[in-house]
């Protein structure tokens, strides 16, 4: 009856476009951002909507009335979050034995070709799927609220996820709203059961209930500048190719390279970056993989797109809703020739609650304004700063409340001990 003609995908601020498509007995269409209406449409259904000029998550909102004003439908889709573009369903069939549950997994994607890998963990442990339609659910605990987590790849750079709540107090009979908020751990916290996280939360004075409590795997995007790049170069040249074994903490990291145009070839549109695929090795690897397997092309230093490209890795570092940083590696004389500052990106990363982390690679310093780099100059100083970073991060905690709530939204209240929100 009502659905968005224009779909957001990766990072997108300023003016959009937006194009509805409605049914004959659509009258008109009221579009509304974050809570607030900004547009009142007739046929054809389409209007500008300034989402501002310093990128942030927001949710728009499409309702459909016929001409004496009566709801007939309404569409939402998220924009600058972490979202899946296609559709999928995960139910957990009722009943089940003692030490196990049955799980259901279906999709629709948007692609011809067959759908890719399908992948479903329980608290971050990758589960054995032979049969979609029959995924065996292992129960250890019944008492506990558990995160069941599925994952298809439908080709094409589509990809649909969801996740529901095994166990606890309350049934798993579907795929529920809910949002993940990252908090870190004081030193020596332990957190209480979900049940004993009430009133921790809340948005806009309301509490919210914490579902399930996850700490699961690691997702690090590391920003690479190419000044930084020439440095770990030369810091790693004696060190061997990365060692290719899989992380015990289930370790996910990605480099992505802020130069948009090359200087063999200045015609190449600067809105991409170059990135790597995702890489599952250990801890001790990233700066191995990082000097003996990405080549770059010569770049013009003052066409790099860093905090662009700050905010694009932000957005992909919460794609899994896991835990989750971004790195930034400034070389020296590193400048931002991008549409973006660090004023404007940081604040995003603040609001999708990702850590940044900026590492100074060199013998001088970097002149470009990021806050509180860490002094990296030696192959061990890099060393110590990703053991430093793996610390932190393991003070990552995922709580998942029930709802669908923008990230910003959700804040702590005074009853919460021992936590922060993640940034």
């Amino acid at each position: 009856m009502i659905s968005f003609a224009t779909l957001c995908f990766g990072l997108v601020y300023g003016v959009l476009n937006v194009e509805i498509r409605a049914s004959g007995d659509v009258d008109r269409v009221d579009l509304v951002l974050d809570g607030r209406q900004v547009a009142e449409l007739k046929a054809p259904f389409a209007a500008p909507v300034d989402l501002g000029w310093q990128p942030a998550p927001h949710e728009l909102v499409a309702i459909g009335y016929d001409e004496k004003g009566r709801e007939l439908g309404r569409a939402k889709q998220w924009i600058n979050r972490p979202r899946g573009n296609a559709e999928i369903f995960l139910v957990v069939e009722p009943g089940g034995t003692e030490r196990s549950r049955l799980a259901r997994l279906t999709w629709s994607c948007p692609t011809s070709g067959t759908a890719g890998p399908v992948e479903v963990t329980l608290d971050g442990r990758k589960l054995p799927v032979s049969d979609p339609s029959r995924i065996e659910i292992p129960v250890r605990d019944v008492s506990r609220a558990q995160i069941l987590r599925a994952r298809v790849e439908c080709g094409g750079n589509v990809t649909a996820m969801t996740e529901t709540v095994i166990g606890g107090d309350r049934p798993s009979t579907g795929s529920p709203q809910l949002t993940a908020v990252p908090v870190h751990l004081e030193k020596g916290t332990k957190l209480p059961s979900p049940e004993g996280l009430t009133g921790w939360l809340e948005r806009e004075g309301v509490g919210l209930r914490v579902a399930a409590v996850e700490e699961g795997g690691f997702d690090v995007v590391f920003v690479c500048e190419g000044g930084a790049f020439e440095e770990l170069t030369r810091l790693f040249e004696r060190r061997g190719a990365p060692v290719r074994d899989s992380s015990d903490d289930d370790l996910r990291f990605r480099f992505l390279v802020p130069v948009g145009r090359t200087v063999d070839d200045p015609t190449i549109d600067s809105s991409s970056f170059a990135a790597t695929a995702w890489f599952q090795r250990r801890w001790d690897a990233i700066g191995p993989t990082l000097t003996h397997g990405l080549r770059l092309k010569p770049w013009p230093r003052t066409e790099q797109r860093i905090a662009d490209a700050v905010a694009a890795a932000g957005l992909a570092a919460a794609g899994w809703e896991r835990r989750r940083a971004v790195v930034l590696l400034l070389g020296p004389g590193a400048r931002n020739g991008g549409d973006l500052t660090s004023d404007e990106a940081v604040p995003f990363l603040e609001a999708l609650r990702v850590p940044l982390f900026v590492w100074s690679i060199g013998k001088s310093p970097s002149s470009e304004p990021w806050a509180a780099a860490t002094a990296i100059r030696t192959a061990a100083d890099f060393d110590v700063a990703v053991a430093r970073l793996r610390a932190e991060l393991r003070r990552q905690r995922i709580l998942w409340v029930e709802g669908a709530h923008l990230p910003q939204a959700v804040t702590l209240t005074p009853r919460a001990k021992g936590v922060r929100l993640a940034r």
